[in-house]
């Protein structure tokens, strides 16, 4: 949480957006028809694939919670996951697309938080000080 708050202080409000575009014109590279030799092909013809052989995935009903529904998952993904022809190349460039996605999530987050504290500490000077001590009252998260 720190991290990526200190990260968007060092970068600035400036270059957050050349970030943002270069995370996303990897993803798109990513997922693109571009044809990688190690994988034997591009990561679309990989995901249409799955899309055909993969069943339809139900979450269960609430009294299962968080590992009724995992093993669910799991046991629907299980052909995949002994499939001999996957090569670990694929797994790993979902793996870079998830942490791509995960890490502009979290820099939203340290934005949002970051936008709430200014906003905080300059309701006073617009409002005055019962105003701030109002809002504060309220919690940022």
């Amino acid at each position: 949480k720190e991290h990526m708050e200190a990260m968007v202080s060092l970068l600035g409000s400036m270059d957050m957006p050349f970030l943002i575009n270069h995370i996303s014109e990897n993803v798109a590279e990513k997922l693109g028809g571009v044809d990688d030799e190690e994988m034997g092909g591009s990561l679309n013809d990989y995901i249409n694939g799955f899309g055909n052989c993969i069943p339809p995935l139900k979450l269960q009903p609430y009294m299962l919670k968080f590992s009724g529904n995992y093993m669910a998952i799991e046991t629907g993904l299980k052909p995949i996951l002994e499939f001999d022809d996957l090569k670990p190349e694929v797994f790993q460039t979902f793996r870079e697309i998830g942490n791509m996605i995960a890490f502009v999530k979290d820099m939203s987050e340290a934005i949002d938080r970051i936008n709430t504290t200014v906003f905080l500490d300059s309701v006073q000077f617009v409002h005055g000080p019962a105003a701030a001590a109002g809002l504060a009252g309220m919690g940022t998260e």
